[in-house]
């Protein structure tokens, strides 16, 4: 697993204590290595490349869902992850027909993002 796969489960751990909204978070199985085969398979079911990583299909604040795109924290001196050129052009693609989107790294930031969006001002535990 890499880095990133451990900030997702992180914060699916954490939004499991969130009864409000814990039914309501999608993962976005888009990455993963594939043969040719695979991949064309894929594109015709759906498959669409820069898709975020999680989507929150709860309606708050005028929104109707938030898209997040997890990255890994800087850590150690190493920085942290960048979101593609596809990943950015779906955020805004999204964004311009009304979601909420963020680019949030590590799963702290994905639930302070999460708790903003659906106007819970508790912070963080």
């Amino acid at each position: 697993m890499k880095a990133e796969d451990f900030e997702q489960i992180a914060l699916v751990d954490w939004i499991q204590f969130k009864p409000k909204i814990k039914d309501y978070l999608i993962a976005i199985r888009n990455e993963g290595k594939r043969s040719k085969i695979e991949g064309h398979q894929a594109k015709l079911m759906g498959l669409r490349p820069g898709a975020s990583d999680l989507f929150l299909a709860y309606p708050s604040n005028g929104k109707p869902g938030l898209w997040i795109e997890l990255k890994v924290p800087a850590r150690n001196g190493k920085p942290a992850g960048k979101p593609s050129s596809e990943q950015l052009l779906f955020l805004e693609q999204m964004s311009l027909v009304g979601y909420a989107t963020k680019i949030c790294y590590g799963w702290h930031e994905a639930a302070n993002t999460i708790l903003e969006y659906i106007g819970d001002k508790k912070a963080n535990e």
